[in-house]
């Protein structure tokens, strides 16, 4: 029996930049740790866009390439040339018969996603502009939008399931990490970075205005990106400059944007990285399609946006940035704001849905008790159970007929497409819910444990709205699960002693 598979379609350019691909690595990374095989799908995809890939170990295949505007943006497809693509991916997709198709591409959107639907696919689309109609189950927009839940009510079929703003910002979870150790104390100087491409050399012109104009002991950490071309001459100005560190196709983002007091650069992806590390910024777009979210951000305290970067010069640029570093109130206002927005948790959030969509829970009945028994004193089972000794039916009996009674405990049974696939219990006091979970033996190591979590967690909101707080008892030894439940949120605290009274042991 295998796990969840997933196509990703999407791509990457110098012309288009590497946001929509980086945040799709991200999110395949949050789905293989919850068990699901992913690979990608890219149009004519150039060495290092390749390499990103696969140095993430996914497999990547080749569909036709897309035609690009004159803007640097895949503009979006007639019908009949997303058919042509769409034939391409099922190409791709049919022999390995994926669960879900994710899509992140501006030239894709309704007519493609029909086609994809082939074979019983669900489609998630990943969107930023809500400028087009989309055909898929799960939608996700990680950007601010003044208008909320109704962006995309005539876009999306009524079904569509919908996970808006940054709560669900696709970022690395290394930048969660940071942000817990973060030390202000230590935090000093600029980070520049306009983007995985900069096909305009933003980064050169910026770095050149801000040596001519800087104190010569500002620290300047600049990055550039994989398919950025002036990569050659950013190192060039670099050794020239004691106060300058150069950083090419880095992925020590996190760690760079904790020792920094502010970041200089292009919006999009990073601004939701930057949000997180609580790092204000001084933002341009570099793309019409960062506009939105770049004045959106600063609307909402999270930057200061200067404009397109057509129409602000790189002095100006540099200037700003001076300004914001001798007004240390601002910097403290801008970074409890722009933190306020992005946990750096959205990833595993998304992967969570996703792996939880078949997934359906229902009260145990008195007809589930003996397999429930079974499933119980299965080898495997008890050996992560915290009374790891067979229950005896007459036990069990009096323990099942106890919980079915008891309006604050819900024992359930979870249910996909290939039948039973776990058990869960909720012991509900005050606003603490305690759960118990396990895989049916046949599901155990499938990959089924994070979408149990979640699929209990949306069951539980719905049904028991004053639960606040949520606990499990994980044995140390039981890596999987610890695994789950860290990637969902939970966190360890202290030490728990159990006794279990005998005569009274709990399935």
């Amino acid at each position: 029996m295998s796990s969840m598979r997933i196509l990703v379609r999407t791509d990457a350019s110098v012309a288009t930049g590497t946001g929509h691909l980086r945040r799709c690595l991200t999110l395949a990374a949050a789905l293989r740790d919850g068990g699901a095989t992913v690979s990608f799908a890219c149009a004519a995809p150039a060495p290092e866009v390749r390499q990103m890939v696969l140095d993430r170990s996914f497999p990547l295949a080749t569909v036709a390439q897309l035609p690009i505007d004159n803007d640097g943006v895949t503009a979006e497809l007639a019908p009949g040339a997303q058919e042509v693509d769409a034939s391409a991916t099922l190409a791709i997709a049919e022999p390995q018969g994926f669960d879900w198709v994710v899509v992140d591409h501006y030239g894709l959107a309704a007519p493609w996603e029909r086609r994809m639907r082939a074979g019983g696919r669900r489609i998630m689309a990943i969107d930023d502009l809500a400028d087009r109609p989309h055909d898929c189950d799960l939608l996700l927009d990680q950007n601010l939008r003044a208008e909320g839940e109704t962006a995309y009510a005539s876009l999306v079929p009524p079904g569509c399931d919908r996970l808006l703003g940054p709560h669900y910002a696709l970022i690395d979870p290394a930048f969660a990490s940071a942000r817990a150790a973060l030390r202000p104390s230590l935090r000093d100087g600029i980070l520049i970075s306009f983007g995985g491409s900069d096909p305009r050399s933003l980064t050169v012109r910026v770095l050149r205005a801000l040596l001519a104009t800087a104190p010569v002991d500002l620290r300047i950490d600049v990055v550039a990106g994989a398919l950025q071309r002036s990569a050659a001459e950013l190192a060039e100005i670099a050794g020239g400059a004691s106060n300058v560190r150069f950083h090419h196709a880095t992925r020590e983002m996190p760690r760079l944007m904790a020792g920094a007091s502010l970041f200089l650069g292009a919006g999009g992806t990073t601004s939701w990285e930057r949000c997180c590390m609580a790092l204000p910024g001084v933002v341009v777009s570099v793309a019409p399609n960062q506009e939105p979210l770049c004045r959106a951000l600063a609307e909402a305290g999270g930057h200061v946006y200067l404009g397109s970067a057509t129409d602000v010069e790189p002095d100006a640029m540099a200037k700003a940035a001076l300004q914001l570093l001798g007004s240390p109130d601002r910097l403290a206002q801008l970074a409890e704001r722009s933190a306020a927005l992005v946990d750096g948790h959205g990833a595993r959030r998304v992967a969570a849905r996703i792996l939880s969509g078949e997934v359906r829970l229902r009260a145990a009945t008195p007809e589930d008790a003996d397999r429930i028994l079974e499933w119980r004193n299965h080898p495997e089972v008890r050996r992560h159970a915290g009374n790891s000794q067979a229950i005896e039916q007459a036990t069990h009996a009096r323990w099942f007929a106890s919980v079915l009674a008891d309006p604050d405990r819900h024992l359930l049974v979870a249910e996909d497409s290939q039948g039973a696939c776990g058990v869960l219990r909720f012991d509900v006091s005050s606003r603490t819910a305690k759960i118990s979970i396990y895989a049916v033996p046949e599901r155990i190591g499938r990959g089924i444990g994070a979408a149990l979590l979640s699929a209990g967690e949306r069951w539980l909101a719905a049904r028991r709205p004053e639960v606040t707080t949520l606990c499990a008892e994980v044995h140390a030894a039981n890596v999987a699960s610890i695994r789950i439940f860290a990637a969902a949120g939970y966190r360890a605290r202290e030490s728990t002693y159990v006794k279990i009274i005998p005569g009274r042991e709990a399935a």
